[in-house]
């Protein structure tokens, strides 16, 4: 199947009314906001504008991403684009765009132990040495990485967007995980520096619905100087996983004990 493309404005402005909000636009070159850019149906941001002469247009995100006419709009690596009003509307559209788009590429496993082996690294844990350990723990963090990057995009707490300042967070540790769970996006969040920090040391976790816990290990005039409150409602914007509520059962316990 293929995606709808229209090129009269009358006929996706009928298009789009009879859809409401459950259908996905595929905006080309719109502007500095809405270039190539994903929206859902009836999004004020994909209504027609001068100077443009088509749009395309599916019931579902699995026929719009793959009609080879959209994605010859796309980049060919990094994120996709998608309207920042229809996420907040339905969290999970960028990451589920995200995760059909590089369907097809390279398991993170298969990269990482072909990295590894051009540093010279075994794969396995035989005889590891400290060294070994080291790149190991760099390059997966730098895969796993780049993968949340190019799917989640940003903190999933604050909303940070400037990749400097974010990071792989595992819930599960580094050193208590096999391979596969070192790689797996249901193993991390991708977080603000300070958000990560807090994360890490355990003096902060989730509940299952998202909302931050805290460890009773640091003051409340800590977790101020870093941007962060008891009271402040902080959580995670998207909906977590069952995966990821099984990793942060144990995570909460550690939180519970945690002291700085």
């Amino acid at each position: 199947m293929q995606a709808e493309r229209f090129t009269v404005k009358q006929d996706y402005d009928d298009w789009n009314r009879r859809k409401g909000d459950t259908a996905y636009v595929f905006v080309p070159y719109a502007g500095n906001y809405a270039a190539s850019c994903i929206h859902y149906s009836g999004c004020a941001y994909a209504n027609w504008r001068n100077k443009q002469s088509e749009r395309f247009c599916a019931d579902s995100l699995e026929v719009l991403l793959s009609d080879k006419r959209v994605r010859g709009f796309l980049p060919k690596a990094g994120g996709i684009k998608v309207c920042l009003a229809c996420e907040r509307i339905r969290n999970g559209l960028r990451e589920r765009a995200t995760q059909l788009l590089f369907k097809p590429l390279v398991l993170p496993i298969d990269e990482f132990r072909r990295q590894l082996e051009q540093e010279g690294i075994p794969s396995g844990k035989e005889g590891e040495t400290e060294r070994w350990s080291l790149v190991r723990r760099r390059v997966g963090q730098d895969i796993l990485r780049k993968r949340l990057l190019a799917i989640r995009g940003r903190c999933e707490v604050t909303g940070l967007e400037t990749p400097a300042l974010l990071v792989a967070s595992h819930i599960q540790p580094w050193n208590r995980s096999n391979d596969e769970e070192r790689l797996s996006i249901e193993n991390t969040f991708l977080l603000a520096a300070n958000i990560d920090a807090l994360f890490d040391k355990n003096l902060i976790s989730f509940s299952d619905d998202g909302l931050m816990v805290f460890s009773l290990g640091i003051s409340d005039a800590s977790l101020q100087c870093l941007g962060v409150s008891r009271k402040g409602g902080h959580r995670i914007s998207r909906t977590i996983s069952d995966v990821q509520k099984q990793f942060l059962l144990a995570h909460r316990n550690d939180c519970l004990m945690a002291k700085v």
